[in-house]
């Protein structure tokens, strides 16, 4: 699996984009999802992709969907496109029943330049990193286009991934440009939206809770996850 997150310097404007291969189904997942203030959440969650047709593409396509990860220069700079149409919430707890919403055009054209070291392990690692680029919202003439200029992650982990076993987490950056990682929830962290989305059928009742937020003592934002199951 491939993950981006992003929030905007001033913090008004986060979103992220995951792509996961299923070899053994010979199907891949794409979701990507935006928040902002006075926005709607809007979400693109597919999971019946067909697999890339050139080995070592991450170009996917679906209906209404092209989506592209590139590593323009490893542990150094990626590069992410999206050309889809996603849902917006109102109401973000709409992304774990029927998501019904207004049919919104969703375009990413977003770079993630290294600002951080690669940590983790075999299997699983990830860097902090400068973000910038463009985000658009809409069809047709009613497109409204944002330029992004922020901080975020990248994180890139082999085989299966045990959402059952995923702990509370929260990684963002500082207003001075640091990276920040957090593993035990604060009141210090404010949540300022709400992104979950449903994991697939293949998770049973699962989603993935994640939030935009902000945090003090240093103050910076970030997002939050932790995986969600029905008893």
């Amino acid at each position: 699996m491939w993950g981006f997150d992003f929030v905007d310097d001033d913090g008004r404007l986060g979103g992220f984009v995951a792509l996961s291969f299923l070899a053994s189904a010979r199907r891949a997942w794409y979701w990507a999802g935006l928040v902002g203030a006075g926005r709607p959440y809007l979400l693109v969650r597919e999971l019946t992709l067909s697999l890339p047709r050139r080995p070592g593409s991450r170009e996917v396509r679906g209906d209404g969907l092209w989506a592209d990860v590139n590593c323009e220069t490893p542990h150094d700079h990626w590069s992410i496109g999206l050309e889809a149409f996603g849902v917006a919430l109102d109401d973000p707890a709409d992304a774990l029943g029927d998501e019904r919403g207004n049919r919104i055009g969703l375009g990413l054209d977003l770079e993630w330049d290294a600002a951080g070291e690669v940590v983790g392990a075999a299997g699983d690692y990830e860097q902090f990193c400068r973000v910038h680029g463009e985000v658009l919202v809409g069809v047709g003439r009613d497109i409204e286009t944002v330029l992004v200029a922020g901080q975020g992650w990248r994180r890139h982990t082999w085989g299966a991934v045990n959402w059952a076993a995923t702990p509370w987490s929260l990684r963002g950056g500082t207003a001075d440009g640091r990276p920040f990682v957090a593993r035990t929830p604060s009141p210090a962290v404010e949540v300022l939206h709400r992104a979950p989305l449903r994991l697939g059928d293949d998770d049973g009742s699962g989603h993935l809770e994640r939030t935009l937020v902000s945090f003090a003592d240093p103050a910076g934002f970030g997002w939050t996850q932790v995986a969600r199951f029905e008893c």
